[in-house]
């Protein structure tokens, strides 16, 4: 009888890279958050969050299958995380304005600069398979749904970021890692791996020793306040 693998692709080393940056990112985003965190915000640094710190980056490398291939794309993917981490310092720092006037300017100057860039290589702005017209409908309703859940995710980050942790609220953005697993499951019938499943597990763990800590007084008033 065929094996349960039969059909299946082996992992080859691009698959392992691309997991590698998936890991990168998210990792570069929490140190880079710790750091912002402490120095600019004085966020102190507790056991809890020191656990959960350490737990998401076991977490991410598990996930990830391999900490060896650390090649460009790696280092692309770190300073993505690293970009992030800014931005969710930014975040923070908006913590009062008004949100929708925020994302409008964020999205409005997003947009802009994607645009920009499409026109400079000559990128094809939408991809369509076969030459019918009505094929063009399904990848612009996908890409429609794609800009709102956009919106609504920079809109939720601004609230999210004023009333958490800088570090804490990082790390609960890292859960995106645990939940495609999940909507790969829901959605295409991917069934994870032993190793993804460990790695989304440890950054659930994470989650849950931010929870158990207790907010600092200035974000508990922040919280209290907005």
């Amino acid at each position: 009888s065929p094996s349960p693998t039969a059909g299946r692709p082996p992992k080859t080393t691009n698959q392992t890279a691309r997991n590698t940056v998936s890991e990168t990112g998210p990792a570069g985003g929490i140190i880079t958050s710790l750091i912002i965190g402490t120095l600019v915000w004085g966020e102190p640094m507790t056991l809890l969050k020191a656990a959960a710190i350490i737990t998401a980056l076991v977490g991410l490398g598990v996930y990830a299958g391999s900490f060896v291939v650390f090649g460009v794309g790696a280092w692309a993917g770190l300073a993505a995380g690293v970009c992030e981490g800014i931005v969710n310092g930014l975040r923070k720092s908006l913590k009062g304005a008004d949100r929708s006037t925020v994302s409008m300017i964020q999205y409005g100057v997003g947009a802009f600069v994607a645009l920009l860039i499409a026109l400079l290589t000559a990128e094809r702005l939408i991809h369509v398979e076969g030459d019918k017209p009505m094929n063009i409908i399904g990848p612009l309703l996908v890409a429609l749904a794609f800009a709102i859940g956009l919106v609504c995710v920079g809109y939720l980050s601004l609230y999210g970021f004023g009333h958490f942790d800088l570090n804490v609220g990082t790390i609960l953005l890292s859960t995106e890692i645990g939940f495609a697993p999940l909507l790969g499951l829901l959605f295409y019938g991917e069934v994870p791996g032993l190793v993804v499943a460990i790695g989304g597990l440890l950054v659930f763990a994470a989650v849950t020793l931010t929870v158990l800590e207790r907010p600092t007084p200035s974000v508990a008033a922040e919280t209290s306040v907005g």
